[in-house]
Formats: C-alpha cells, sequence, structure tokens
C-alpha cells in the first residue's frame, strides 16, 4: 500500500482509516467505534442501512455473510488536512446472497474508490463508489466449458447432423466449440486438441514425404 500525506493526514486519521479496513477484513465491527464517529455519514447508504456507526455494524456482519475470504485493499492513500481520498480493491468469494444474487461460489476482484472526512482522531463522513456491475458480471458470467463438455458438444453435434442428413455426412462434420487448446475443436466426431491436431500434421507431412 502507497501511502502520500500530501501535508495534513494525521497519524490518528491514517490509524482510524487502517482501523475501519481491518474491521471489514477480521469481521469484527466493534473495531468501527476506534474508527468511525457517532454519528458518521456514509455517502450512499445502502438499502436497509441505518445512520450513524451503530448502523455500519449490522452492515458489515451483512458483508462478511455475502463474501467470504473478504479483502479491502488500500493501493493509494492521498491525504490533506483532515480529509483522504483511497484507492481500494475488493475482493472475496461470493458464498452468500448480495443484491439479489443467490450465492455463486466465485472469486471476484473489483476497485473501490472512497473520500473520507475527519475529526479528533475519527472518520466522519464517507463517500465511496464501487464497481459493483463489474461484481455481478464476475460472478453471473456463463462459466467456461470443461474439456468433457466440450467433447460432449462436439459428439452430441455430430450425431445431430448425421440423424438429419444421414451418417455419410460424419466424416466431414466440423464442430468448433471454442480455442482447440483443450479439445474445443471436432472434425469427423474426433475431438482435437493442440497435441492432437499437431500429431495429424506431422502424420500429414509424413505422408507427404
Amino acid at each position: 500500500m502507497d501511502h502520500h500525506p500530501s501535508g495534513g493526514l494525521t497519524n490518528a486519521d491514517l490509524q482510524a482509516l487502517q482501523t475501519l479496513y481491518r474491521a471489514f477484513n477480521v469481521g469484527d465491527p466493534e473495531l468501527l467505534d476506534a474508527a468511525l464517529a457517532e454519528n458518521w455519514e456514509d455517502t450512499p447508504m445502502a438499502p436497509g442501512q441505518q445512520p450513524g456507526r451503530a448502523g455500519m455494524k449490522p452492515m458489515l456482519l451483512a458483508f462478511r455473510a455475502a463474501f467470504s475470504d473478504l479483502r479491502l485493499a488500500p493501493e493509494e492513500i492521498v491525504g490533506l488536512s483532515g480529509r483522504a481520498a483511497v484507492r481500494l480493491t475488493l475482493s472475496g468469494r461470493h458464498t452468500g446472497d448480495w443484491m439479489g444474487v443467490p450465492a455463486t461460489g466465485r472469486p471476484f476482484a473489483i476497485a473501490m474508490h472512497e473520500f473520507h472526512h475527519f475529526e479528533a482522531g475519527r472518520i466522519t463522513h464517507t463517500w465511496h463508489l464501487e464497481d459493483w456491475a463489474g461484481w455481478r458480471q464476475q460472478v453471473t458470467a456463463a462459466a467456461e466449458p470443461t474439456a468433457e463438455q466440450k467433447a460432449e458438444i462436439i459428439h452430441r453435434t455430430t450425431d445431430m447432423f448425421a440423424s438429419y442428413f444421414g451418417d455419410g455426412v460424419r466424416p466431414y462434420t466440423m464442430v468448433l466449440v471454442d480455442e482447440v487448446v483443450d479439445g474445443g475443436f471436432g472434425r469427423a466426431d474426433e475431438v482435437f486438441d493442440l497435441k492432437a491436431l499437431a500429431a495429424m500434421m506431422d502424420q500429414q507431412k509424413g505422408a507427404a514425404g
């Protein structure tokens, strides 16, 4: 983590900031007492969130329930007198309902930006922005098919063409599922990966020679 106090972020302010992120990382809402002012303002507030420091404690627990291996990692802190801007990476594994998305078990890592005001060594106001669109894309995107699933697609597609056009088309049926590295290419109902394709090319070279 890079710190750039820039002429005014005190040690007490920096400690409050670090304690805020540690509270999320270890799942201890009581640490918020040492980081946030009692009447702390959060902008924007999450649906159902109550105001103040007390309102953030159940939200922290909900956050931890939705994401295992949760980590808020500050990448850069830029500080002025009583103010700080923070660039973070928010990462974890989606193991509970969040924003209407049931648990997928998928890992994620998104960008997060925060702006804080401080008084007397406590954070009094936070403005924040998270890349929740990117999070949703990461946890809900269609999974890459396995090599076995690609082979099944090739065989079923070849069978479908053969049943419709006659078995005579089987040797001439080509199916391209994906990249050929792990078997995403099929011809004549045979699944090819890079090793198989290389062997076929060597065989053709030998026949030509």
